[in-house]
């Protein structure tokens, strides 16, 4: 059997924390847990106790980059916490399609592996010495020796363009074709998303953040590296669309910076700058490719506000079609990689299914299995 490597999306990996006298930033920390007597303990996603409702935004605010002083986070380093958002196992990201090669005979740790990679920072610090693609490589070279044979690397939305930038940038030639087989990018995010957009200027995390939490999301997204390099880029998207509009000011991909800087996300701005390249076709991994995504269903486009003050959150967004999160031309870009690598890049489309429903769609995990046998 190939062994199987799964690399998570944003959001994708449980995060641990460990609280000693947590300072207050708010009154509403009064609610919130300071000391865990040199206990680990979940930081993301909480345990989803009554208790833990009434302390998300100490949770929010625990996982900033750096978080409030006497906070502590790490990436739990388990298989489990890439496989469920949560200790409890209700909530699966690849747990059923774990659970599914599991019972056609694949074993953990033996050819089932996962990348527990902090999904908070940016490429520059995945690709750093002892950063993520380094750990990728290790695990990577490990699987292949025990298994005696490549692997097949399965990803979720920011984990496609994750590895993608693994293979174009941080391993060679050789190096891939010993160890990669067959690259699977469920719901892959080539050429960004108004999704993290609309996080960085409202703090609106999809479903995952109610409207009341969202000034505590906001100000510590904004802390993230990652969420800069999945907006909407000029690689894929003509450079001349419109992602932001005022009252008097239109904003392209390449304005980005200058909007996020109006908004007084500077560090956003900063990364939005430093990471505008690392899209499209630039990111051709040059390894044999299966792109899945959904389509056909109405997906955000253009942030859209009365006035010119982009301080508070837009009053309205336009809409085009892409999977429900990312619109068709970024997920479809990776096509695009064809025409820059030798290796094949094959596509396949399910009409009105959307971004994350993916993992939880049969027919999905029943392709990806006929690719990892044939």
């Amino acid at each position: 059997r190939r062994p199987v490597i799964f690399i998570p999306p944003f959001a994708g990996v449980r995060l641990e924390q460990r609280l000693h006298d947590r300072e207050l930033l708010n009154p509403f920390d009064l609610l919130c847990q300071r000391d865990t007597d040199g206990k680990w303990i979940p930081a993301w996603l909480p345990d989803g106790s009554i208790l833990d409702a009434l302390r998300s935004q100490c949770y929010i605010e625990n996982i900033a980059m750096p978080p409030p002083r006497g906070v502590e986070v790490r990436v739990e380093e388990s298989f489990d916490a890439c496989m469920w958002l949560d200790i409890d196992r209700k909530d699966s990201l690849w747990g059923e399609w774990a659970e599914q090669l599991q019972a056609e005979g694949w074993v953990q740790n033996f050819n089932l592996f996962a990348l527990p990679m902090d999904w908070r920072l940016g490429p520059d610090t995945w690709a750093a010495p002892g950063g993520a693609f380094d750990r990728l490589v290790y695990l990577m070279e490990h699987a292949v020796s025990i298994s005696s044979s490549p692997a097949v690397v399965v990803s979720m939305s920011m984990g496609g363009p994750f590895f993608a930038l693994f293979c174009s940038q941080h391993v060679s030639e050789e190096w891939k074709a010993r160890h990669v087989h067959t690259f699977v990018s469920v719901s892959g995010v080539y050429g960004g998303s108004s999704s993290p957009l609309l996080t960085l200027f409202s703090g609106k995390w999809g479903s995952l953040i109610p409207g009341i939490l969202q000034p505590f999301s906001l100000k510590t997204a904004r802390t993230f590296a990652s969420l800069p390099w999945l907006l909407p880029s000029n690689r894929v998207f003509s450079s001349d669309r419109i992602w932001i509009r005022t009252k008097s000011k239109n904003f392209t991909a390449a304005e980005l910076p200058e909007a996020l800087q109006l908004a007084g996300a500077f560090f956003s701005a900063n990364r939005t700058r430093a990471f505008a390249s690392l899209a499209g076709q630039a990111l051709a991994p040059n390894v044999t490719t299966f792109c899945f995504f959904g389509s056909k269903l109405p997906t955000i486009e253009a942030l859209e506000w009365s006035g010119d003050d982009l301080r508070g959150p837009p009053d309205s967004a336009s809409v085009g079609i892409g999977d429900g999160t990312v619109l068709a031309e970024s997920l479809s870009a990776c096509m695009e990689w064809a025409k820059v690598q030798r290796m094949p890049v094959t596509n396949v489309t399910w009409d009105y299914v959307a971004h994350t429903d993916m993992l939880k769609w049969p027919p999905v995990f029943k392709k990806f299995y006929e690719i990892l046998v044939q």
